[in-house]
């Protein structure tokens, strides 16, 4: 098993902490307000009257608009961390198993 260095041991640390930092503003982004409820239904409302008075088509009701997810899977509790960490992972398989074959060269190449 290879050991890690200061460094590296530093990168593991600093990563471990973006992570448990993602997962509480994940799970503190879920526990909304009244407060912040009836102020986003407020300015919809004022959006709503807004063009109705100028005659345009309100956006209510397609997705953002009015606060709702745009995608299902926008919804599940934590799905864009472990997207990420899913995404790093194959970024990192896929540069050693085939990009890493393609660049490599041997060290005495120039003496070839």
């Amino acid at each position: 098993m290879m050991k890690l260095n200061k460094w590296q041991w530093v990168f593991v640390a600093f990563l471990a902490v973006l992570t448990i930092a993602s997962i509480v503003a994940e799970c503190a982004s879920h526990h909304e307000t009244a407060s912040t409820t009836e102020v986003g239904e407020h300015i919809q409302k004022q959006k709503n009257e807004h063009a109705q008075e100028h005659g345009e088509t309100s956006e209510a009701g397609h997705g953002e608009a009015q606060g709702h997810a745009s995608h299902w899977w926008s919804g599940i509790p934590l799905f864009w961390i472990w997207f990420g960490i899913i995404g790093c992972g194959v970024l990192i398989l896929f540069a050693k198993k085939i990009l890493g074959p393609l660049v490599y060269k041997k060290e005495d190449y120039y003496n070839e």
